[in-house]
């Protein structure tokens, strides 16, 4: 279709140049056509430029009418073969049935008459069958103005391989790259590829990601992995790393107070290892709370409230009992409960949650601890194997 308008504007301008060059000095010239009573008078230039009108309305016309005509009888064909398909349509078919690798041959032969795309389709399927080498051989090759999508495979291809610092310095040029013109259409893919790369560079080396959050933001489902490898590398984190991790916070708190649930978790159990602001632990397990009665989110923040050095144990109470008017009585509640009769002297009270929830493992594990008593090695000890069965859970001492 753009074609044939193409062809039709440069046919008349090449025309209506002509008439304007051999019509210099003489008028625009007339035409006159009579047919029977009919009579109709105008100028040369009008008489072509309609003409020229009327051709192209009525090719656009039949082109449209064949269009539709084509593909009504694709619709009642029978498909008898593959080959009987279209190039788009056999392609399409083995995108839908992921069958990249069985179905190699048959990419490769496609691509084959592609100088753009050859040697990137040759390297995907070499490295969707773990040929590594192979992979990175022909990325080399590819042509310069598709570098962009080179360097993404490279990257994709060295995390495979573990190599880290090719990727790392791969990823770190991308990510200061600006993107070539032509590929400004496809930019949000481009960049979600990126970021997607990032992500599981991000969950090998967590901190090192850390440097670069400003360049590229990782996509959400990367972000719980990556959060979750810093939980578990925590203990090990130096000094300038809990910095960086704290500053990113600050940058990005609005943001974070948005994130789903599951996600601020994370950066609550974070916060209680950095442990530089108590009141921010105490926000967001307030804010967690308010929006789900979460074990491990009130252990924290009944953790907290403890360990002060005067707890106040009414306001502590007071919080119990408005999360008991909003969720009802559970027994997470009941065993927070029990913190705080222990800490008030008030056994018997304590005695009746024992037995009115005989068969929950957190009050389980509350009576052995009191009937441990204050043998701080068994209590260590049984400490120990709540916290690997409940992932991080810090246990009040």
């Amino acid at each position: 279709m753009k074609k044939i308008l193409l062809a039709y504007t440069l046919i008349g301008l090449v025309l209506l140049a002509f008439l304007a060059v051999s019509s210099y000095g003489f008028g625009h010239g007339y035409l006159y056509l009579q047919w029977r009573d009919l009579h109709i008078q105008t100028t040369l230039w009008f008489a072509i430029i309609a003409i020229l009108m009327i051709s192209l309305l009525v090719q656009l016309f039949w082109v449209g009418v064949a269009k539709r005509s084509l593909i009504e009888k694709r619709k009642s064909n029978h498909v008898m073969e593959f080959q009987s398909l279209h190039p788009y349509e056999q392609l399409g078919m083995v995108w839908l049935l992921n069958a990249a690798l069985s179905q190699k041959k048959f990419i490769e032969t496609k691509f084959q008459p592609s100088v753009l795309l050859k040697e990137l389709m040759t390297a995907r399927l070499a490295y969707l069958s773990g040929h590594y080498d192979d992979a990175l051989a022909a990325l080399n090759k590819s042509q310069p103005a598709l570098f962009e999508l080179a360097e993404l495979q490279k990257i994709e291809v060295y995390l495979a391989q573990n190599d880290i610092e090719q990727a790392y310095t791969h990823l770190v040029f991308l990510s200061q790259h600006h993107l070539s013109p032509w590929l400004l259409d496809v930019e949000e893919a481009y960049q979600n590829r990126l970021s997607a790369l990032w992500g599981q560079f991000a969950i090998i080396e967590p901190w090192r990601y850390l440097a670069h959050y400003t360049q590229v933001k990782l996509l959400t489902e990367d972000q719980d992995k990556w959060l979750s490898m810093l939980l578990k590398n925590i203990g090990a984190a130096q000094q300038e790393q809990a910095e960086m991790l704290l500053s990113y916070y600050e940058a990005e708190r609005d943001d974070i107070l948005q994130r789903d649930i599951e996600q601020r978790i994370l950066w609550l159990k974070l916060w209680v290892h950095l442990a530089p602001n108590a009141s921010e632990v105490e926000y967001l397990a307030n804010d967690l709370l308010s929006q789900r009665l979460n074990h491990e989110v009130l252990h924290i923040w009944l953790h907290w409230k403890m360990t002060q050095p005067h707890p106040d144990l009414q306001e502590i109470e007071a919080y119990i009992d408005n999360l008991e008017q909003q969720y009802s009585l559970v027994p997470v509640l009941a065993l927070a409960r029990c913190y705080l009769y222990e800490k008030q002297n008030r056994t018997d009270l304590l005695r009746q949650i024992f037995d009115q929830y005989p068969n929950d493992v957190y009050i389980h594990y509350y009576k052995l601890k009191h009937a441990i008593g204050h043998d701080e090695e068994l209590i260590r000890s049984l400490n120990k194997i709540f916290e690997t069965d409940f992932n991080y859970l810090k246990i009040i001492e």
